[in-house]
C-alpha cells in the first residue's frame, strides 16, 4: 500500500502522537492490531492555584517546598484510597479515608526567583496534593483539602489571605488533557511497566506512527519524558531515512 500515515484524509510521512497512550489507543489511533492491555495508572493530584496578599509567604518559602507528614504510612492513604484495587468495606469508608489527613504535598513559590510572577506585589503559590486517580471529589471536599493545605503552609509563613483560588481536580485533568482518571504522571512504574515492559516509541501495527510522553519508555517526570522525546525523534528520523 501507499507509504505514510493517513490523518483525516491527508497522508503524512510520519506522525508523532503526544496523547496519553491508553487514550490514543481508545479510538484515536486505528491500528490493524488489537490495542495493548490498559495500563495501571499513576496518581492524580489536586492542584491549587493561589494569589496571596502581601509578600511574606514569598519571602518565607523556598522556590520548591515539600511538606511531609509524620505518619510515613498513613500519609499515603489519600493516594491509595479510591483505587479499585484497594478493597474497602463500602463507598462510604472509601470517601471517609480520602478525607482523612495526614498527607504529603508540594508547594511551588515562583516569586522566589522571579519577581514578575506576580506583578504589583503579592505572592503566587501552587500546591500539589497527591490523590488517587479517578477520585470523585466534591466542591465541599476540595475546600476541605484546601483548608488543610493552607493550615500546614501557614505554620511556615504565618496567616495567608487568599485573594484568588482555583483547583484542578482529577476530573478536570481528564477533561482538559485526556488523562485517564486524571493520572497526571501517566502510566505507573510497576514491575510490568518498567524498562523493556513499558510501551516503546512505535505504535504496534502502524508504520510511521510514534508515541511520545510520560506513559512510554523510559517513564514519567520531566527528565525521563525529555529522554523519551529524544528517543522518539531519533526513531522518526531513522524511519524517514529508511522509507523515504
Amino acid at each position: 500500500g501507499q507509504a505514510g500515515v493517513l490523518v483525516d484524509g491527508e497522508r503524512f510521512d510520519a506522525v508523532v502522537c503526544n496523547v496519553e497512550v491508553d487514550k490514543a489507543n481508545d479510538g484515536l489511533i486505528s491500528s490493524p492490531r488489537p490495542p495493548p492491555p490498559k495500563k495501571i495508572m499513576s496518581s492524580s493530584v489536586l492542584q491549587f492555584h493561589w494569589i496571596v496578599e502581601g509578600e511574606e509567604a514569598k519571602n518565607k518559602l523556598r522556590a520548591h517546598n515539600v511538606f511531609l507528614s509524620d505518619d510515613n504510612v498513613g500519609s499515603w492513604d489519600a493516594v491509595r484510597a479510591g483505587d479499585p484495587s484497594i478493597k474497602l468495606e463500602n463507598d462510604g469508608e472509601r470517601r471517609e479515608k480520602i478525607q482523612q489527613p495526614p498527607f504529603n504535598f508540594y508547594v511551588h513559590n515562583p516569586g522566589c526567583g522571579d519577581d514578575t510572577a506576580c506583578v504589583g506585589g503579592g505572592t503566587v503559590l501552587m500546591a500539589l496534593v497527591p490523590i488517587a486517580a479517578g477520585s470523585k471529589i466534591t466542591k465541599k471536599e476540595v475546600k476541605q483539602w484546601e483548608g488543610w493545605v493552607k493550615q500546614r503552609v501557614e505554620k511556615r509563613t504565618g496567616g495567608l489571605n487568599l485573594l484568588h483560588s482555583e483547583c484542578t481536580t482529577p476530573k478536570k485533568w481528564e477533561e482538559d488533557y485526556g488523562l485517564p482518571g486524571g493520572a497526571v504522571f501517566g502510566a505507573a512504574h510497576g514491575l510490568l511497566q518498567l524498562g523493556p515492559t513499558r510501551q516503546g516509541c512505535n505504535v504496534p501495527g502502524m508504520k510511521g506512527c510514534f508515541y511520545v510522553g510520560a506513559s512510554k519508555r523510559p517513564g514519567n517526570g520531566v527528565p525521563l519524558v525529555m529522554i523519551g522525546a529524544e528517543k522518539t525523534a531519533l526513531e522518526v528520523v531513522k524511519y524517514l531515512k529508511r522509507h523515504f
